[in-house]
C-alpha cells in the first residue's frame, strides 16, 4: 500500500461512518424525548399548542415564560382566581407554596364583554410537573374581562 492510499477513506467506510453518526443522533433525540416525557417537561411550544387546540389565535414571537410561586396563603383575590380555575377543572390550592411555570402569549381573537375583539389580550398557562394546572385569558384594558380557557368567567 502506498503512502498516498493510506490517508484516504473508501466510499464504503465513509458511508458506514455517516450512517453510524445518524443512528447515534436519532438515539440521542429519542432518549432526550423519553427523558423529557418521563420527567414531565413542558415547553413553550406545548403551551402554544394547548391554546391553539382550544381555538385561540396566539402570537408566539412575543411569548415569554416565568417561574412564579403559588402563594402559600391565598388572599381574597387569589381565592376568586382559584374559583375560576376550579370551574375549568383545576385547583391551585393543591400547589400552594410551590414554584410553577407561567407561559404568557398575546391572544388575537379574545372578545370583550360587548363581543368586540380586545385590542390587547393575553393568555396565561400555568404548568407544574409537565401538566397544565390552570391559567386564564384576559383583556389588558382597564376593567377588562378575564375568563378561563373555554370562556368560563368568574
Amino acid at each position: 500500500m502506498s503512502a498516498r492510499s493510506r490517508g484516504r477513506i473508501s466510499l464504503k467506510k465513509a458511508v458506514l461512518v455517516m450512517a453510524a453518526v445518524v443512528v447515534v443522533i436519532v438515539l440521542i433525540k429519542c432518549t432526550v424525548g423519553y427523558i423529557s416525557a418521563a420527567f414531565g417537561t413542558f415547553s413553550q411550544q406545548d403551551a402554544a399548542e394547548f391554546l391553539r387546540e382550544l381555538g385561540w389565535d396566539i402570537k408566539t414571537d412575543t411569548a415569554y415564560f416565568a417561574e412564579i410561586v403559588i402563594p402559600a396563603e391565598f388572599s381574597d383575590v387569589y381565592e376568586r382566581y382559584n374559583r375560576l380555575q376550579q370551574k375549568q377543572g383545576y385547583d391551585l390550592s393543591l400547589y400552594k407554596g410551590e414554584k410553577v411555570t407561567k407561559y404568557t402569549f398575546e391572544v388575537l381573537n379574545f372578545s370583550e364583554y360587548d363581543g368586540s375583539i380586545a385590542e390587547s389580550a393575553e393568555a396565561h398557562v400555568l404548568v407544574s410537573g409537565g401538566s397544565v394546572i390552570g391559567g386564564d385569558l384576559c383583556s389588558m384594558s382597564l376593567g377588562g374581562l378575564m375568563t378561563g380557557f373555554k370562556g368560563e368567567s368568574f
